[in-house]
């Protein structure tokens, strides 16, 4: 919970996967959630986040990086 408010903080798009969060690759991020005590896995995937509060129409915008983590 603690490192999605900070992901949130920071009004990052994240893609929630069950007790996986889905981020861009970001060796800044990435060091932050590491030392919030999470992990970071370096992973090829579609990347779909979450449209967020202020997205009109429920609209989701799709994204097929290539270098997403998931901090876990």
């Amino acid at each position: 919970m603690r490192i999605a408010w900070h992901l949130g903080n920071r009004h990052l798009p994240v893609q929630l996967l069950g007790d996986c969060i889905r981020i861009r690759a970001d060796h800044v991020i990435k060091a932050m959630v590491e030392g919030l005590g999470g992990h970071v896995e370096a992973i090829e995937a579609p990347f779909d986040p979450e449209a967020g509060a202020y997205a009109s129409g429920g609209h989701r915008h799709t994204h097929d990086d290539d270098d997403d983590h998931r901090p876990t």
